[in-house]
């Protein structure tokens, strides 16, 4: 109802919250999951609290609580996705401001994520953006195995679409890089076997790899 009938008093409510949980996250509780960090980073998510309840006001609760929470790697991570749409340059520029505050698998993820947004609307660079698309996310998978995390697919359906992108704008990716991508297909259909959408990319880019079996 907040959303629809009075929404700037949803943005200074959302704001008010942010700014007064503020002294109670920092790296340590975010990392332990306290209930402080948790709610902060619900509150910031900017594909599915944000942007869905604040609408117009999103961007407004990124300006008016920066001052607080600039030190976190996840404000502009958020901040970054909710900025796609309208700027990507200046999205890639809050994603790589968050690479810089942390060297962790999840600014690697987005940021990777959001160039190849800006790659799909490039004629130029393409090579470049390719490589360091490949550079980031190659971190991302040596990180969550040296971490003995459980893997997502975010990463791989960021590498699937990067390549797709790269080979429909017609990029060369050399013999031995081609055969690493079509391992990591190869290991999302075992691993995420009921995520069709990414098993469908994948073996789309099988097949565009002249791999196919």
């Amino acid at each position: 109802m907040l959303s629809r009938e009075k929404p700037e008093l949803l943005l200074g409510l959302f704001c008010t919250l942010a700014n007064a949980l503020s002294p109670y996250v920092n790296r340590r509780t975010t990392m332990d999951r306290t209930p402080e960090a948790r709610l902060a980073a619900r509150l910031f998510s900017a594909e599915h609290i944000t942007r869905p309840l604040l609408g117009s006001h999103a961007d407004d609760f990124y300006v008016q609580t920066r001052e607080a929470w600039q030190w976190n790697s996840r404000y502009w991570e958020h901040r970054a996705l909710l900025t796609q749409a309208t700027n990507i340059d200046t999205a890639v520029q809050f994603a790589r401001h968050a690479v810089a505050i942390e060297a962790h698998p999840y600014p690697w993820t987005t940021l990777a994520s959001l160039l190849v947004r800006k790659m799909e609307a490039s004629s130029f660079g393409l090579d470049l953006l390719f490589s360091e698309i490949d550079d980031l996310l190659t971190q991302v998978f040596k990180q969550e195995a040296a971490r003995g995390w459980r893997p997502t697919p975010h990463p791989y359906s960021a590498l699937f679409h990067a390549a797709e992108v790269f080979l429909g704008k017609a990029g060369r990716i050399p013999p031995k890089k081609q055969d690493w991508i079509v391992q990591q297909i190869e290991y999302c259909q075992r691993a995420f076997s009921r995520d069709t959408k990414l098993n469908s990319v994948g073996q789309r880019l099988i097949e565009k790899l002249g791999k196919a079996k």
